[in-house]
């Protein structure tokens, strides 16, 4: 019984050693996740030429995923570089463009994308076993965009109701130019470590506004949440 406890204690003793990252040490993670995204400020006109009463952005939805590097500098601090693949953007809520009381046309499901290469470096800090808060500096590269919405028009009948025509879906790309080529972000979050498994949650806070020919000062809000496994070195 007591040999069978003392196999026991040494196990769990080995399996936290195992657990908490050894300074002096190097690691490769591959990651994947997803990423929600929004610009504040944006909003598309429709009927009348005022930020009232234009259709908001809201958060939209992409992938995301890369490799990071980390060296682990001493039992509290590590240090990573990385390579990301990021698909931000936003998306619109539905809207109404209908004001003559006759016809009119529905405005939905209307998103664009951005599809950035990141560079994050970050700084991590160990508060308890496999838990880590970090910050850092993000520089992210402008690679190309998207949009696409659905429009369906409609006509009012005298009993109130509205006859809808043919739904539209419009698709297109976006104006490289319009957008600057580089972003700045300071990237927060925090991160769990369960063996070589990384669960890592980030929000970035926009430092460049990403219009390069519009009279606006919008910068990207990114949350991510990604998955990963660390490869020590």
């Amino acid at each position: 019984m007591k040999r069978l406890f003392f196999i026991l204690i040494c196990s769990v003793f080995g399996i936290m050693a195992q657990a908490q990252p050894q300074s002096g040490t190097w690691s490769i993670i591959p990651h994947v996740g997803v990423s929600l995204s929004k610009l504040p400020g944006d909003y598309i006109l429709l009927n009348k030429a005022s930020q009232e009463n234009g259709v908001k952005s809201t958060f939209g939805s992409g992938f995301t995923g890369g490799v990071e590097v980390m060296y682990q500098n001493s039992d509290q601090l590590a240090l990573s570089a990385a390579l990301n693949y990021t698909q931000a953007g936003c998306a619109y809520k539905d809207g109404d463009m209908g004001d003559d009381g006759k016809t009119g046309t529905i405005f939905h499901d209307a998103k664009y994308r951005l599809n950035y290469l990141d560079l994050p470096l970050m700084a991590h800090y160990y508060v308890a076993k496999g838990v880590a808060l970090k910050a850092g500096l993000q520089l992210s590269y402008f690679l190309n965009g998207d949009f696409g919405y659905e429009e369906q028009d409609y006509t009012i009948e005298k009993d109130g109701s509205r006859k809808y025509g043919e739904n539209k879906v419009m698709e297109g790309k976006l104006y490289k130019d319009a957008f600057n080529q580089l972003l700045f972000s300071i990237p927060i979050g925090v991160s769990y470590e369960y063996e070589n498994i990384v669960l890592d949650a980030r929000y970035n806070v926009g430092l460049s506004k990403i219009h390069s020919r519009v009279l606006s000062s919008d910068k990207m809000q990114v949350i991510t949440l990604m998955v990963g496994y660390k490869f020590d070195i």
